[in-house]
């Protein structure tokens, strides 16, 4: 039964995933990587994670999230972390919080619109329990109440 629900989750998700950036106009980067806040939209504190894409569709479908959050059908961020604070080239910092996490994200899977409940959570929740999210999940994060926020400039992160 397992094995079924999971199919059938990856197969939903990958669906939701294809569609995801229709309609945006997709503009080349000559910069390469653009990071993003991701966080509870609206929220006065919380925490947030930093998300970096290098694929032109997937940052045109972020920019398009933070211009008409309420408009957007596939918000929630599916991802792969794993540890470290980042890559040499920034850190995963939590802007809202001031701290620097302990993961990163590797792996930017798609904007969905609904994940399966064990890959819910926070960034907080990550880093309480990183070994359990890098065993359990895969190394899988999909947080319901979270979404790109903002553009953040590549000095914020260093």
């Amino acid at each position: 039964m397992r094995l079924f629900r999971n199919t059938t989750i990856f197969i939903v998700v990958f669906f939701l995933q294809s569609l995801s950036g229709c309609g945006v106009n997709e503009k080349s980067e000559a910069d390469g990587t653009v990071y993003f806040m991701v966080s509870r939209p609206g929220a006065s504190g919380g925490d947030s994670y930093i998300l970096p894409l290098t694929r032109p569709q997937d940052i045109a479908g972020a920019r398009a999230i933070v211009k008409n959050p309420l408009t957007a059908l596939a918000t929630i961020v599916l991802a792969r972390i794993d540890r470290g604070s980042g890559d040499g080239n920034y850190l995963n910092k939590d802007l809202i919080g001031k701290r620097t996490w302990s993961w990163r994200v590797v792996e930017f899977q798609g904007f969905t619109e609904i994940t399966a409940e064990i890959l819910d959570g926070s960034p907080t929740d990550v880093e309480q329990r990183l070994n359990e999210w890098l065993t359990v999940n895969n190394g899988m994060i999909g947080f319901w109440s979270y979404a790109v926020t903002r553009e953040v400039p590549l000095a914020e992160l260093r």
